[in-house]
């Protein structure tokens, strides 16, 4: 049984090995490289323009690859915002958190992040009191349009972004941006609890839909990842090879260097042709 079989036999949700083609060229430089990575503060119509209009995602796949956010964080040094899109645990997992935290963490503008008047983001506000410091959670413009209608983006929205979630209980509810118990009681309801939507961010983001699909279905959101990662590693060449061409020792060592060459030092990858993490 050579390389190959082998993988093909554990392979589970995702299959990387058996669709990754290495073979791309490596350049020193690339000239304008960085503006084809999404500018966050123009929302979806940079999810559009550079995953679906430049590399030829679907919706569903621009979608499902932006869940690359589950991993790292942002920092000020690098891109000016500062934060994790999820927890610290969930953080160095490859799941579908980011997708969770979307939908069942409330989310507030945080204008001008560091005293920079020209960075904006969400922070997380609720359930339960505000990270902050090394802990701070936040998205940015292009996460949070995925599931909420925000026009004019961190900069200029005040409403909060949160879905109406319930919490153990079928009526426990937890005012997510404000974080005040809902009803008289400052303890849970046993009971419907009333709540305003007043304030809140439009839920009719422009992929809402996927997005709870994902939140719901990790599988989902893998098989999804798949078809648009292999799309994003393969896109601009015509003449990259599989692994299971060959398993030797000699092809093992040009799909490693392959496989970390930056996508950006392709001379040959059309503008938009490269994955998240753009921070």
């Amino acid at each position: 049984m050579n390389c190959y079989q082998q993988h093909k036999k554990q392979k589970k949700n995702l299959d990387f090995i058996t669709h990754f083609q290495w073979g791309r060229t490596t350049a020193e430089k690339c000239e304008g490289a960085a503006y084809r990575l999404p500018n966050s503060a123009d929302g979806c119509e940079a999810v559009k323009n550079v995953f679906m209009d430049a590399m030829g995602l679907t919706k569903k796949q621009a979608t499902a690859l932006m869940g690359v956010h589950t991993l790292g964080q942002a920092k000020t040094k690098n891109s000016g915002h500062a934060g994790r899109w999820s927890d610290a645990k969930n953080t160095r997992k490859f799941n579908n958190n980011y997708y969770n935290s979307l939908l069942k963490k409330g989310w507030r503008p945080m204008k001008e992040v560091c005293g920079n008047k020209l960075k904006h983001q969400w922070a997380r506000q609720g359930p339960g009191p505000m990270p902050s410091g090394s802990k701070t959670e936040m998205m940015l413009d292009t996460d949070i349009c995925l599931a909420y209608n925000i026009p004019k983006g961190a900069r200029g929205e005040i409403c909060c972004a949160w879905q109406d979630q319930t919490l153990g209980n079928k009526w426990e509810r937890w005012e997510m941006c404000g974080g005040k118990w809902q009803g008289k009681s400052k303890k849970w309801r046993t009971g419907p609890a009333k709540r305003t939507k007043k304030g809140d961010c439009s839920r009719k983001g422009f992929a809402a839909k996927d997005v709870k699909t994902f939140a719901k279905s990790e599988s989902k959101w893998l098989q999804e990842f798949q078809k648009a990662w292999t799309i994003a590693t393969s896109n601009g060449f015509s003449d990259l090879k599989y692994l299971n061409e060959s398993c030797s020792s000699e092809s093992h060592a040009q799909a490693a260097e392959a496989a970390v060459t930056p996508e950006a030092s392709s001379p040959n990858a059309p503008k938009g042709a490269y994955p998240s993490g753009y921070s």
